[in-house]
């Protein structure tokens, strides 16, 4: 038995994954301002299972850009794409200064652009001209879908916006999804999930370039166990990270979900339980859900060969 370690067991259970750079099954974080010394240890740990590394605009506001290129510079040692949250945008979306913002993100060393409209100020035809324009500074694009009151609601809204942004050269769409559970009902995720689950499959395989985005960790980790494993993310706290990779391959649920003192979400407001499935000869993956196709004939840097 030498050289063999109790956990070899575990890992020799769990499902493989497509090494970065990947298409499918992306995960974007969310840093907060979590401090050089503990980005470098959550890297050292996770930087395989980390895609995009999304820098918080109030943080890069508040310290001096050298912090920030730290962080840039971090991101390039370990293999993950910096990108600044939509906040820079919006600011400067705000001031009419796109193009000059364009134009320092690609002198600043940075790769890629969140283009976020939350009040949806946008037309189609300036949004393919910031898609365009960051292109030619060498940007990857992530367009975040304009939304109202927290969310776009209708799958047919969504779906025409996808397309539009599509066509313009978007290389991702992100989905805001509602600031929820409120109360956490599971009547209420059930229609989110149908939702999700239409627009999806109105995608077809153009849907590994849609991620989903939500910063509540239950919601993400149902969303993978639910939705499939390779469902792209967003707003991912770095201290999860694990626990969405071990749901990815296909590991127990009830080994990743924290427990919860509440099981019926309907018991108490705030609340989201896991959900209970059976644990199938699978080790507990679930397969149901719609299939996240891969689209063979995007390259390295996620764009169309």
């Amino acid at each position: 038995m030498d050289g063999v370690h109790w956990t070899d067991w575990l890992r020799k259970s769990l499902l493989e994954r497509v090494e970065k750079p990947r298409i499918a099954g992306l995960t974007l974080v969310i840093d907060d301002g979590m401090t050089s010394s503990r980005m470098r240890e959550c890297l050292q740990i996770t930087a395989e299972w980390i895609d995009f590394w999304m820098l918080s605009g109030c943080h890069a506001a508040m310290h001096a850009p050298g912090w920030l290129m730290d962080k840039v510079c971090l991101c390039q040692e370990y293999g993950v794409l910096p990108c600044p949250s939509g906040q820079a945008f919006a600011a400067a979306l705000r001031a009419d200064a796109l193009s000059a913002y364009i134009t320092a993100l690609a002198e600043s060393g940075l790769r890629s652009v969140l283009m976020a409209d939350a009040e949806g100020r946008l037309s189609p035809r300036v949004r393919r001209d910031v898609i365009r324009r960051a292109h030619g500074q060498g940007l990857l694009v992530f367009a975040e879908l304009s939304h109202h009151n927290g969310h776009l609601t209708h799958p047919d809204e969504v779906i025409r916006q996808v397309h539009s942004d599509l066509q313009a050269g978007a290389d991702y769409l992100l989905l805001p999804l509602p600031s929820w559970p409120q109360g956490g009902r599971e009547a209420e995720w059930m229609v989110e999930k149908q939702r999700l689950v239409e627009i999806m499959e109105a995608m077809g395989p153009l849907q590994n370039r849609l991620i989903l985005k939500t910063r509540n960790p239950l919601l993400q980790l149902r969303l993978v166990e639910e939705l499939g494993g390779k469902l792209n993310l967003a707003d991912v706290n770095p201290e999860t990270v694990t626990l969405l990779e071990a749901l990815r391959r296909g590991m127990n649920p009830d080994w990743v979900w924290p427990e919860r003192e509440v099981t019926h979400p309907e018991d108490a407001e705030g609340t989201f339980s896991p959900p209970r499935k059976q644990a199938a000869a699978d080790g507990g993956h679930s397969s149901t859900g719609p299939v996240i196709w891969l689209d063979g004939r995007r390259g390295t840097n996620g764009r169309r060969r």
